[in-house]
């Protein structure tokens, strides 16, 4: 319901013009937000555009708002595969159990 108060101006029967949404996005997106679950206080302008096109793929249901499982859990988003794969190796053939300053 949070995730629809937010988009529900933008998704309504009758579009708003263009220079209309533009504002009400900007005006959104400095808004402090009561986030349960979250220290963020703020939505960024690409998190309203994506709800939104969520809502519209999603068939206008509310179901299509719901929080999606992360499907990089147990990823790394920094290091790829190869150069973690070589990472380990060198730390295996120093014997090393930790990494002063990580």
């Amino acid at each position: 319901m949070f995730r629809f108060g937010i988009i529900g101006d933008f998704v309504n029967r009758n579009p708003l013009p263009f220079g209309m949404q533009e504002t009400l996005i900007k005006f959104k997106t400095n808004c402090k937000w009561n986030i349960a679950y979250f220290k963020k206080a703020q939505i960024s302008r690409g998190t309203i555009i994506r709800w939104g096109r969520h809502y519209k793929v999603g068939g206008e249901k509310l179901e299509a708002l719901y929080p999606q499982e992360r499907n990089d859990i147990g990823k790394s988003r920094v290091i790829d595969k190869k150069t973690a794969n070589i990472l380990t190796s060198l730390t295996l053939e120093s014997n090393v159990t930790s990494v002063p300053g990580l």
